[in-house]
Formats: C-alpha cells, sequence, structure tokens
C-alpha cells in the first residue's frame, strides 16, 4: 500500500489529492502548497487561469506571496524521491521563485506562487515593441559572436602543436584542421 506524500514545507502533514480541470495534483491542508509532477504546471499553466476557477487552486489565485528566500538554496525535500529541492527562478526570467527537485521528480509551489506564475505567463506571451525587440535581438547576436570567439580560442588553446618545431609540427597541424572543420560543422548545428 502507498503512501500519500508529504508535504515539504510542513513535514509532517500528507498531501491530498485534489482535482484541476482533468489533472490531479497533491495539496498540503495545512500551508495550501502545491506539488505538480512534471509537465502538470505547464499544462496549467497554458490553459490559464480560468480552469482553476471552482478548483481548489481558487484560494492560491487569490493569496499574495511574500518570500524572503533566494534561489539557490537546497532547502526542502521532494515528496516523491525525498531528495532535495532546489529554490529556482522559475522561466530563468521570472521573479517568482519555485521549488523544484533535483531528480526531475516535479515542482514545489507555495500558496499563492501560481497566482505570480499566471502573471508572469501572460506578460510573458505579450508581444514585444519593435525597438525592445530589436535591441535584445542585437544583444544575442553579440552575444553569439562572444561565444563563438570564445569556442574558437578553447579549440586553439587544444591544440597547440602546431606552433612546436620539429616532428610533431605535421601531427599539430592535422588536429588543427580537424579541430577547425569540427567546430564549424559544429556551429551550423547547435545554437
Amino acid at each position: 500500500m502507498q503512501h500519500a506524500p508529504t508535504c515539504p514545507r510542513c513535514t509532517d502533514t500528507q498531501l491530498r489529492t485534489i482535482f484541476v480541470g482533468d489533472l490531479t495534483l497533491d495539496q498540503c491542508d495545512g500551508c495550501e502548497g502545491v506539488w505538480f509532477d512534471p509537465s502538470e504546471l505547464r499544462t496549467i499553466l497554458d490553459q490559464g487561469r480560468a480552469v482553476s476557477a471552482g478548483s481548489d487552486l481558487e484560494k492560491s489565485l487569490e493569496t499574495e506571496v511574500v518570500r524572503e528566500e533566494e534561489a539557490g538554496g537546497e532547502h526542502l525535500t521532494c515528496p516523491r524521491c525525498k531528495g532535495g529541492l532546489r529554490r529556482y527562478h522559475y522561466g530563468y526570467s521570472s521573479e517568482v521563485l519555485v521549488d523544484g527537485c533535483d531528480r526531475g521528480c516535479g515542482v514545489w509551489l507555495d500558496d499563492g506562487e501560481i497566482r505570480m506564475l499566471f502573471g508572469y505567463a501572460v506578460e510573458a506571451a505579450k508581444e514585444l515593441d519593435p525597438e525592445t525587440a530589436r535591441m535584445i535581438n542585437a544583444r544575442l547576436d553579440a552575444l553569439a559572436v562572444k561565444r563563438d570567439e570564445r569556442r574558437e580560442k578553447f579549440i586553439d588553446s587544444l591544440v597547440k602543436l602546431d606552433d612546436e618545431p620539429g616532428p610533431l609540427r605535421p601531427f599539430g597541424v592535422v588536429m588543427q584542421a580537424i579541430a577547425g572543420a569540427l567546430f564549424k560543422a559544429q556551429k551550423k548545428f547547435l545554437p
């Protein structure tokens, strides 16, 4: 017989099953946090706030969250594998901090964080004005150039035998040519 998972925040409270649309989630009655198995959070965000109306998540949509924690720390235990949960910014660019399992079991949202994520999803879906998009693209292009320069320097640092006098020089020249060809080939396939 499998026991219900335990709340990562309360540690002594078992999570209960709740239904949101066609998803089955786990929620703590104590702190009202919610556990999302892989892809469930993305599904909820893609469906929008309306799917949560009338469900057990509705109260979390009204809750304002104020947390003092910062990204990076491991402080909670995964309710699935009992490994660590790491605090990180959802989507890397949001201000919303969530707790994700290091082993990929899922994501823990404290009460109210779902509201913040819906707000982030709405803002992220808005189109950028042309000037902002141009500035972002120019910055991304500059970063790509710097990345390519670093890769070339790295490849050059790996194969210095072409600078050596004596019998190793031809071997170094061949290795340098192979490394250069591989670098150029991978640029076509990797971002």
